[in-house]
């Protein structure tokens, strides 16, 4: 059910000019299922605002519940490695940004650094 609706959230976003960006709506074991409707910017804004900190191109979009609020988590690859920004998809205010530098590693910085 999830792919499903991930593709056609993707396929939305390639009809209406957003191309590059693959997005979706998180679901939270804690929050249930999020309406994408309560969130005041859309996601060609998050992108907009995102590339306006970081110089290069939009990867991921993910629309999250991050404790009771609503965030875009944005991935950006930069020439300087991948940008990690959280948005405040009320506000737009850049919450955090990150940079995730896999450049001299193959691992996925998002585990332990072993090898499984």
């Amino acid at each position: 059910m999830k792919t499903i609706r991930n593709i056609l959230i993707a396929t939305s976003l390639t009809a209406i000019g957003v191309s590059g960006i693959g997005a979706a709506l998180a679901d939270s074991k804690d929050n249930g299922p999020i309406d994408p409707s309560k969130a005041s910017i859309s996601i060609q804004q998050a992108s907009d605002i995102a590339l306006g900190e970081v110089s290069g191109t939009v990867t991921e979009i993910e629309l999250e519940n991050e404790r009771g609020v609503l965030v875009y988590d944005v991935e950006v690859a930069s020439a300087t490695g991948e940008v990690e920004l959280q948005i405040d998809a009320a506000s737009g205010q850049i919450l955090a940004k990150k940079l995730d530098d896999d450049k001299h590693d193959d691992d996925d910085d998002d585990r332990d650094g072993k090898d499984n």
